[in-house]
């Protein structure tokens, strides 16, 4: 004997196996739309980032900001360290900035779409 409940299920409530099924977004939940954003956001930046950190550690990024001076100094090794240095505590910090901001624009966002789905009512989705 099964202990699937036949009265709970009702067949014209839900479309036939292989037809699309429309529903409605109705809410997102900010605490987890914060979640996925800080997150996203956070790998976007390192991603994105790696690419600044490398042409700032190759020294791309500091030669380019001497063209721009005609004052005849040249750069020296522990400036370049120093710079070197600079721009790997830039891409941790800008990872966790990222992360932060990224998340709360996330949750802005999921408490607007809330406010506006409850003047429209949501956004419908087919599912098939």
């Amino acid at each position: 004997m099964s202990s699937y409940n036949q009265g709970s299920y009702n067949p014209g409530s839900y479309p036939p196996p292989g037809e699309q099924s429309r529903l409605t977004l109705r809410r997102v939940g900010v605490g987890s739309a914060f979640k996925v954003t800080a997150i996203l956001s956070a790998l976007l930046w390192a991603i994105f980032g790696l690419i600044f950190l490398v042409l700032g550690l190759c020294g791309v990024i500091g030669s380019l900001s001497a063209l721009s001076r005609n004052d005849g100094n040249d750069f020296g090794g522990g400036a370049l360290a120093a710079g070197g240095f600079g721009f790997v505590i830039l891409y941790v910090v800008g990872i966790v900035l990222y992360a932060i901001f990224g998340g709360i624009v996330g949750a802005l966002y999921a408490w607007l779409y809330n406010v506006t789905a409850r003047w429209t009512g949501g956004l419908e989705v087919d599912l098939g």
